[in-house]
């Protein structure tokens, strides 16, 4: 699923989507097999929320976390991965970048949520579609 409205959706310009999936499921193919992902040959569905810059908003983002949600049967979606940064400037009860996960959890769907650079999700809540 791309939610970026990039023209190539199986193309990961920022490369952190690529490198995030070769430390969960890589296969140790590039290394002789001397490294691998966490779980080798795991199954992947990539909903892409990031663009080329690396950055997306609070619109994307919980875009891609209902099309997970949604989808979890046709797809077997177990556990999310968000590899991303976000200063959040309200509280956790009310965050909803810390509500939506919670949701996915209701729904059967373990949401690991992983910080880093803080300025990868802009705080606003517009987003035009062409």
């Amino acid at each position: 699923m791309n939610l970026t409205g990039a023209n190539n959706p199986f193309q990961d310009s920022y490369g952190h989507g690529t490198f995030v999936a070769g430390l969960i499921a890589g296969n140790g193919a590039s290394s002789q097999g001397q490294y691998s992902g966490e779980a080798p040959g795991a199954n992947l569905v990539s909903i892409k929320v990031a663009g080329a810059t690396g950055t997306t908003d609070l619109v994307n983002l919980i875009l891609g976390l209902q099309w997970a949600v949604d989808h979890r049967g046709a797809y077997g979606i177990k556990i999310l991965n968000l590899s991303l940064g976000f200063a959040a400037a309200t509280s956790t009860v009310i965050n909803p970048l810390d509500q939506r996960p919670r949701r996915c959890g209701a729904a059967g769907i373990a949401a690991c949520r992983l910080g880093g650079q803080r300025r990868a999700v802009q705080r606003h809540h517009s987003l035009s579609r062409g």
